[in-house]
């Protein structure tokens, strides 16, 4: 997902081998429907010869890199689309999430989702009592490390190239444990971003 103007969404979210005739996009070109592929802003995938090898990027000259001014910039890009209703939004889950099922969402339950309340209990030093207080704490975005996104494929057999489609997408970060270990990632809301996708 990188190209040599901008590291960024419309790298992202526009994908074609070659020449591509439009007529292939629909169900005499559809190839694959409903993928899912996961894209993290820290990873270098290398092609050398016949070898291709991916890991975390130890240089911002990496392939799968994006600076973090530049990964700010398309959330809150992504966030601006939600909240001028450019972009649609939908209720999500890892376990049986289905694009074409899934419950619409409002602006205001996206942006309620950025804070997460919990009750905390403390013990007050004068009366000695255990005092519950519910404490709200602000997501940031800088813990967004990658995307997971919903994709058609379509192949044009006259031109011999492909035209990858992004339906929507994930924002995702780490998922820790009790102890703060990584034990993988999850959504960083909730919520499916519906794009509006054209050629």
């Amino acid at each position: 997902f990188y190209n040599e103007t901008f590291r960024g969404l419309r790298s992202l979210l526009n994908f074609k081998t070659a020449k591509f005739n439009k007529k292939y996009l629909g169900t005499e070109g559809l190839i694959r429907k409903g993928m899912q592929s996961t894209e993290f802003f820290d990873r270098d995938f290398r092609i050398e010869g016949e070898c291709f090898s991916e890991g975390m990027a130890k240089s911002p000259h990496a392939i799968g890199y994006i600076e973090p001014s530049d990964r700010i910039t398309m959330i809150m890009n992504i966030i601006e689309g939600v909240n001028s209703g450019q972009l649609s939004i939908y209720h999500h889950n890892f376990i049986d999430f289905d694009p074409a099922t899934a419950k619409k969402a409002s602006v205001e339950e996206f942006f309620e989702a950025q804070s997460v309340s919990e009750t905390v209990y403390y013990e007050d030093l004068e009366t000695g009592e255990m005092v519950e207080e519910v404490v709200t704490n602000d997501l940031v975005l800088e813990e967004v490390i990658g995307f997971q996104f919903f994709e058609d494929w379509f192949i044009d057999s006259d031109n011999f190239s492909m035209y990858k489609r992004v339906n929507g997408m994930v924002m995702l970060k780490l998922a820790l444990d009790e102890t703060g270990e990584v034990r993988g990632v999850k959504a960083f809301t909730p919520f499916y971003i519906k794009f509006n996708p054209r050629m």
